[in-house]
């Protein structure tokens, strides 16, 4: 059964590094949570590390600026990590090593900041033209959308390249989002191969954690079982759950209200991951 905490000044001398979720976590894409800055604020003058990793699709740059647009300053923490910047190495790898050629895009980000943006890849007129198929953004619609560029890609043993493997994002408005990882799960039940970067793969926490030498005890902070607590468990650090992200209706009345323990521990013994801890929001 996780510990349920009002605040993280219950636990914050334990631990000499952080590794922080943003999207859920942090903030909703719009405003910072209350209490998130203060929370990185308090991390950084108890002398901790304090790295933020996030499953979004974009690259690293991009991703700074929407945090200090939100009020992040670039001092509350001592390095950002994403599935995006780690896809982008890759890929730029398999563009010179002629690897891929062109891909084709079942989702992206709009916007010019999206990693297939940025790099220039050369984008397939059509998916029989492509050596790859790429799934970035997000989308309302619905989970079989795709479905026949999928199968296309069966057909043709195409890869799936899943630049960020979160299913499912909480909107502003408090409603859902499909992400990347739902198409890529779809694929694999198809058949198909996919490579994926981001939680809770283990490549992602090795590199947080590279920018906190000689760490001793750390705390991975997000709102999905599956990825963050699952992630930050695997890589030998102690878990809190906020549950205001997407598990709130499973535990709570309300996102931000105290989740009740009968129901986190159903929610626990339902999805498989314990975290050590669990609060509603991100907070001291």
């Amino acid at each position: 059964m996780p510990r349920i905490l009002d605040g993280l000044l219950e636990v914050l001398p334990c631990y000499d590094v952080f590794v922080v979720d943003q999207w859920g976590c942090m903030h909703d894409g719009e405003v910072a949570h209350p209490g998130a800055i203060e929370a990185l604020r308090a991390m950084r003058s108890a002398g901790a590390r304090v790295v933020l990793v996030s499953n979004s699709s974009r690259p690293a740059a991009p991703s700074i600026d929407i945090l200090r647009d939100l009020g992040f300053a670039d001092g509350l923490y001592d390095a950002m990590l994403t599935a995006g910047e780690l896809a982008r190495l890759w890929l730029d790898d398999a563009r010179e090593t002629g690897r891929i050629r062109s891909a084709w895009s079942l989702l992206s980000p709009p916007g010019p900041t999206s990693v297939l943006s940025l790099g220039g890849y050369r984008m397939a007129t059509r998916p029989d033209d492509a050596d790859v198929l790429v799934v970035s953004g997000i989308t309302f619609e619905a989970e079989d959308a795709f479905d026949p560029v999928l199968r296309v890609g069966l057909e043709r043993g195409l890869p799936l390249l899943c630049l960020n493997p979160d299913r499912v994002s909480v909107q502003p408005d408090g409603g859902y989002a499909l992400c990347p990882g739902t198409f890529a799960a779809r694929y694999v039940q198809m058949g198909g191969q996919v490579r994926s970067w981001g939680k809770p793969g283990p490549e992602i926490y090795t590199a947080a954690l590279a920018h906190a030498p000689g760490w001793r005890r750390g705390l991975a902070l997000g709102d999905s079982l599956e990825h963050d607590i699952a992630g930050g468990n695997a890589a030998g650090l102690d878990t809190a759950l906020i549950t205001r992200g997407i598990h709130w209706p499973s535990v709570a009345e309300v996102p931000t209200a105290r989740p009740d323990p009968t129901r986190l521990a159903a929610l626990c013994a339902a999805e498989g991951p314990v975290p050590t801890y669990a609060l509603s929001t991100l907070r001291c």
